[in-house]
């Protein structure tokens, strides 16, 4: 089994562990935010790295959120500018400590759903992590890094909040 294939498949354990049986049936059938990363690969690194951060019970819950995602592509990117041409996203992952994870995934949420229109209108919004992503068209500005809305990709909608496709890695 491979480290992608295993990760998703304790990912999908601690799903189960976390929801009561009888609240399964009585859920809306559309997947939360966690439950739609799982259910597409493009998204096997970002799941990844919200195991190690200890976030899936936050973007499994109730509470709205928006979540800019970075793909696997995205992730890979980010580790090639920052290790170097022969680290992948998984890597990248797999060197960064759980805290620093974590306040980077933070940063690539922000209170409530909130749709493109709503997203495009604005002219910086606020993370979780109490920072802020300027919005400059369809590029998301980061203190340090920038990323491009994938325009085909926005508006995913969840039960928990909505997905917005990132070509990049935020860092905060």
């Amino acid at each position: 089994m491979n480290k992608t294939a295993l990760i998703t498949t304790a990912l999908a354990l601690v799903l189960l562990q976390l929801t009561p049986a009888t609240a399964t049936a009585q859920r809306p059938s559309e997947p939360t935010i966690v439950g739609i990363a799982l259910e597409n690969p493009a998204f096997s690194t970002l799941v990844a790295a919200v195991v190690k951060a200890d976030l899936v019970a936050m973007l499994d819950g109730r509470r709205q959120f928006t979540v800019f995602a970075p793909t696997n592509d995205a992730f890979d990117a980010a580790a090639e500018a920052l290790l170097g041409e022969d680290f992948n996203g998984l890597d990248l992952v797999d060197v960064l400590a759980p805290e620093t994870l974590r306040d980077i995934l933070l940063y690539h949420v922000s209170p409530g759903a909130r749709f493109s229109q709503t997203i495009l209108s604005s002219q910086r919004i606020r993370t979780v992590n109490k920072d802020f992503v300027f919005v400059d068209g369809f590029t998301l500005v980061g203190n340090e890094t920038s990323a491009n809305l994938i325009p085909s990709l926005v508006d995913i909608p969840a039960r928990n909040g909505v997905i917005h496709v990132i070509d990049f890695v935020l860092l905060p």
